[in-house]
């Protein structure tokens, strides 16, 4: 299973559930990010109360040397129009059950880690996902995504 928030078990997630990914620009690069569906089921799983946290690795050269990495840089880019896209639907769609809008922003966040050792920590078991059940005595399952 591969595609968490584009086939799979995305609708089972509910109300209380933390869904915490770690993956890199190539998992972001592939398949269908920022298309309507993947917007769409993301969109759906916040409204049930679903917290989605992702980590993305990136390789710190990217930024260090630019110019040798202009693919990278455009990929780069394309992501983060993706993520915009889908934090500003979010906050102007569905935010409001939230009191405070900091609470709204926590539902959905995004955070990147600039590896200097890209190569070797692009290798390690990645993608992958924890999800966290709103559920008491309900254990964390690690999900692996290839």
């Amino acid at each position: 299973m591969r595609l968490v928030f584009g086939r799979g078990f995305s609708e089972e997630l509910k109300d209380g559930d933390q869904y915490c990914t770690l993956s890199n620009l190539k998992f972001w690069s592939e398949d269908f990010f920022g298309s309507e569906e993947f917007t769409e089921r993301n969109s759906s799983a916040l409204k049930r109360g679903v917290q989605i946290h992702r980590i993305v690795i990136l390789d710190s050269r990217i930024f260090k040397d630019p110019a040798s990495f202009q693919y990278e840089l455009k990929e780069v880019y394309k992501m983060l129009s993706q993520l915009e896209a889908l934090q500003t639907n979010w906050l102007q769609s569905y935010a409001s059950k939230y009191k405070e809008k900091s609470e709204a922003e926590k539902a959905l966040r995004t955070e990147f880690f600039l590896a200097d050792n890209y190569a070797q920590d692009y290798t390690q078991n990645m993608p992958f996902a924890l999800i966290k059940c709103g559920v008491k005595d309900v254990p964390e399952m690690l999900v692996y995504l290839f």
